[in-house]
């Protein structure tokens, strides 16, 4: 019994010390606490389900089926934008070449407005002057028994007399005799003396007094172009170069049916002389 006893007794600090070398790791597995084989396995067990729950989450908000976001709304909305801009801004382009157009037209009003309503008006009134003191001349003279009130070999018309010559001069040499005999190449203010210079001129190319030179039609005597008469063979003037005689055609003549022709200053026509009576 005694030895059995002793057999059972428990193991004491004092014989652990006695124990070998290892003993001392012995020591360490006793002092430590030896966690329970029940509690490793259900750590593992939460572990793994996190694991996979962590898993699934992952895979369900990167499912390439799921449905995208419905944005074809906000790209009409887009759409409509860059429309109503592009609009916009060729409203702003036509609007400014409005206001460049009106522009040019209140330019062109204010030069009407000085030329004609005001430049004409004088112009006429100075013609209308003109006409009343060469017909208080005529009056005058008739008064006195005279009825010769133009020069020999001149044709009175209106309050006008006329000579038309039978030689042929260039347009400088024709207006320089007109100058000379104290008169000037022939202009014409109305349709009437038109038509009483074509009989005058018998169908021949005939000069009269108007010149392009200085790149602006004028009558020699200052007469406004603008407020006479244009008649014109259709297509004319032309300034045509295909002549071979040098520079365009800058003279304006009487054509065989009576209307204007431009031509080169230099031709040899007839020409008609013009002086107030």
């Amino acid at each position: 019994m005694g030895s059995r006893e002793h057999q059972e007794m428990p193991i004491e600090y004092t014989d652990l010390q006695k124990a070998s070398p290892d003993s001392e790791d012995l020591k360490m597995k006793l002092w430590t606490p030896q966690p329970s084989s029940h509690l490793l396995y259900g750590l593992c067990t939460l572990c793994a389900s996190l694991f996979f729950i962590i898993i699934i989450i992952i895979i369900v908000f990167r499912t390439p089926g799921e449905k995208p976001v419905d944005r074809s709304m906000e790209f009409q909305i887009g759409n409509m934008s860059e429309s109503l801009n592009s609009k916009v801004d060729q409203m702003s382009q036509d609007g400014a070449k409005l206001m460049e157009k009106l522009q040019k037209l209140d330019a062109a009003v204010a030069i009407i407005q000085g030329d004609t309503s005001v430049g004409q008006v004088q112009s006429d009134m100075q013609r209308v002057l003109n006409a009343i003191s060469r017909l208080t001349d005529r009056i005058r003279k008739l008064d006195n028994g005279s009825d010769d009130v133009c020069p020999t070999g001149w044709i009175n018309y209106q309050l006008s007399c006329y000579f038309s010559s039978n030689d042929q001069k260039s347009w400088t040499v024709a207006k320089g005799i007109c100058q000379a005999k104290e008169a000037h190449l022939v202009v014409i203010n109305t349709v009437e003396e038109q038509n009483f210079l074509f009989g005058l001129s018998k169908g021949k190319f005939t000069w009269i007094g108007l010149t392009d030179v200085s790149g602006h039609w004028k009558w020699v005597d200052g007469t406004k172009y603008e407020s006479t008469p244009k008649i014109w063979i259709p297509g004319q003037p032309d300034e045509y170069f295909g002549h071979g005689l040098g520079g365009g055609e800058d003279c304006a003549h009487l054509h065989q049916s009576g209307e204007w022709n431009d031509d080169h200053c230099s031709r040899l026509y007839r020409y008609i002389c013009e002086k107030n009576m």
